[in-house]
């Protein structure tokens, strides 16, 4: 595994919804209505008590309530869009886990508190550190039936999109095993790298090129826009069904 890589990618750290606050936001790809989650539902409404844990490569414990990056933009904007809804944040995980590594970490957690939502963040390390895709495909499907074996919800989170890291890792049978467990197991996948590099593209959110003085201020856009992206993306997943 390369800390280089993995030092650069740490760099980079519309549904239409009545209550829901909109950010100055580049245009995001509506949530497909045909991904629900049952699960999710008895806890995403008015009143309702919404326990989440989140875990990932890059994730470290929160000392304080204002340093959970997208995560915490998201706590928001569904207690905003979802009146006296409470949303709790769980934060697991250390740097340059795999998915494999995580899989310990979130049979654990589910083995000592039910939470209604489990949010996953994972790939990169995996990528650049060259792990079988067959192994993190395993991992990946072994995490799904346990969150599902404890009616939890799951979301796949994707990396971030970077062309440091883009150029120095083969992220596309990471990416490809997300998409297809996704697709297989009841999970939804949150394409949250195909969302930053069309921002970055775009040149709507580009945090690698912003000047350093700039960055601290690009950066809160961009976890404000991809808090509100994943807030739609769960909202649209239980519409459906109440």
């Amino acid at each position: 595994m390369s800390p280089r890589v993995l030092a650069g990618a740490a760099v980079l750290t519309a549904l239409s919804w009545p209550g829901l606050a909109a950010p100055a936001c580049p245009p995001a790809p509506e949530p497909d209505a045909a991904d629900e989650m049952p699960l999710l539902r008895p806890a995403l409404k008015p009143g309702g008590q919404l326990d989440v844990l989140v875990i990932g490569s890059a994730l470290a414990s929160p000392k304080d309530s204002a340093n959970t990056g997208y995560v915490g933009e998201m706590a928001r904007a569904l207690e905003v869009s979802m009146h006296a809804l409470h949303v709790s944040l769980t934060f697991d995980g250390r740097r340059f886990m795999t998915a494999a590594d995580m899989l310990g970490v979130l049979s654990t957690d589910l083995a000592r508190h039910h939470y209604g939502l489990v949010l996953w963040q994972t790939g990169t390390a995996d990528a650049v550190g060259g792990e079988p895709p067959g192994d993190f495909f395993q991992a990946l499907s072994d995490g799904a039936a346990a969150a599902a074996a404890a009616g939890s919800a799951l979301v796949l989170i994707d990396p971030q999109y970077s062309r440091f890291l883009e150029a120095n890792a083969d992220l596309g049978p990471y990416l490809s095993s997300m998409q297809a467990i996704a697709s297989t197991s009841g999970a939804l996948l949150f394409d949250r790298y195909a969302l930053m590099r069309d921002w970055s593209e775009a040149g709507a959110i580009d945090l690698e090129s912003a000047a350093p003085a700039a960055r601290p201020g690009v950066a809160a856009r961009l976890h404000a826009c991809l808090g509100q992206a994943l807030a739609r993306t769960l909202l649209a997943s239980v519409a459906t069904t109440q």
